[in-house]
Formats: structure tokens, sequence, C-alpha cells
């Protein structure tokens, strides 16, 4: 699905839900003696990732990492130099290492929870800080799909709540008809194609991680002689202008990973902003 962001200011109907996923009458099983556990595979926005059902997941939080590394082909332990994820449903870059574990939400404020396990090709370590407002836009679909909610047609609106951030994401999808597809009319860069369109947006975004909209206190700062600006709006993120990195800012992404400079530039800026 795509992601749209918008405001919630359109006529909408709240989304029912059901008590318990039918997920289609699947559920995890021994075959051949190897544990099988039913994904989705998805889109959402510029990212790809995995959906997973929470009640089909071990409770042991060691456990469900190693699950999650087997299903995504990621390392078990330590890194890899390359890793092309052949072994998982991964695609080799960050965009496509996201696992989203959603259920049923007890809260007043949401309707369904999810939880974000963000994987990276060549680590085994699993960041569960952040959220991605990409593929939060296929949760809609999935919670119906699977079960966990009733779409009816017009404008449905579904609250999840973000566990790794704690903050609520407002979603509206417009569905058809009974036995109609949904109008493929939304068109975002990098996606080739028209598409569905899921229009989301954030309720109260700022300092997810750190607290503070601007983690250092400054509206920019000044590392390694390049003025930045550190941000935590949904997520983290330091913001440099291009022309104080020798760049247009219009360069394809294949000239800026040819460029081993400006990446070693832009990895130490992050560590120094971590700090």
């Amino acid at each position: 699905m795509i992601l749209e962001r918008a405001e919630i200011d359109s006529p909408e109907r709240n989304i029912r839900l059901s008590q318990a996923a039918s997920y289609h009458g699947q559920c995890p099983r021994f075959f051949d003696g190897v544990l099988e556990i039913p994904v989705y595979h998805m889109r959402g926005g510029t990212s790809t990732g995995i959906v997973l059902y929470e009640p089909h997941l071990p409770e042991d939080a060691a456990l469900r990492e190693e699950l999650i590394r087997h299903i995504m082909g990621v390392p078990l332990e330590g890194e890899v130099g390359k890793n092309s994820q052949i072994t998982g449903l991964g695609r080799g870059i960050p965009q496509s290492c996201k696992v989203f574990i959603v259920n049923r939400s007890d809260s007043t404020d949401a309707d369904i929870n999810s939880t974000l396990a963000q994987l990276a090709p060549t680590k085994a370590a699993i960041d569960w800080s952040v959220n991605c407002g990409n593929m939060s836009a296929a949760l809609p679909v999935f919670a119906a799909q699977v079960g966990l909610a009733s779409l009816e047609p017009g404008v449905n609106r579904m609250r999840i709540f973000n566990t790794n951030t704690g903050v609520v994401t407002h979603t509206l999808i417009d569905m058809p008809e009974p036995n109609q597809p949904v109008a493929s009319e939304t068109e975002i860069p990098g996606v080739m194609g028209l598409w569905p369109g899921v229009q989301l947006a954030m309720l109260d975004p700022i300092g997810a991680k750190t607290g503070r909209l601007l983690p250092t206190g400054n509206p920019t700062d000044v590392m390694d002689g390049l003025t930045v600006s550190c941000v935590d709006l949904a997520v983290p993120m330091v913001i440099v202008r291009a022309e104080d990195m020798g760049k247009t800012a219009a360069e394809a992404p294949e000239a800026l990973d040819a460029d081993p400079e400006f990446k070693a530039c832009l990895l130490y800026t992050s560590d120094a902003a971590d700090e």
C-alpha cells in the first residue's frame, strides 16, 4: 500500500474489531520437524517487509528474535561482510528488512498495536527503538485481511499504537463496494505505477525517542565543521545541507553509494550525533 500523509478531517467510520484473527485458518505448525510461521509479505510506501501476528510468536524475547532472524535471512549472531538474504525474505537492503508484529489493542485510543523489528542485512542486532511510517500504511490492510478488523465501503479510520515509540497513528483507507477492487490512484517517487493509497497522520510524534524535538537543544550544531540540525520527529534524524557535503541533492542513489568519501562523512556525522 502507498503512504500518503493527510490531516484527519474528512468523514470516516471507525473500523469494527474482531476478537481474534482468523488468519485464513493458518497457524504455526511443525512440518517435517521444521517450525512454520504464517507471514504476510507486504509493501508500504517505499519499504517492504513482513507482518506477523503476535499470538503466533514465542513470548520469550530471545526465541522471538531468533525466529525473526531466520525468517528474514540475516546473521544469527555477529556481522557479515555482505548478505543478499537469499535464505530469507529480505532483499539485501534496509528498506526491505522490516518486520512488524501486530495484535489487537486493549487501549481506548487505538485499534491495533504494532511493534517494529528493524533489521540490517549484515547484522544480527535488531533495533526495537524506531517506527516505520511507510510500512505502517500496510497494517490496516493486514488487519482486515487476517480478520482482526472489518473495513466497510467508504472511508475507514484505523488507529495504530506503535509500542516502539509510544506514538498513535491514524490511518484512512477508502474501501470500495463488495467484490470491487480498491482504486489505484496514488503514486510516490521511487515506486512505479499507480497504487491504492493509505493516508497517515501521526499524533504527537515529537521526541518519539529522545523526548525532545531538538535533542541537543539547538536548532543547529557544528559537527566536524558541518552545520547540522538534529531533529527527533517520529524518528531521530540529522539534517545537513547538500552543498556543505559537495552535493546537489539531485544525485542518483547509485552515484552517492559509489562515493566512499561521502559515505564515510555521513557515517562520521551520524556517529557524532549519536554521542
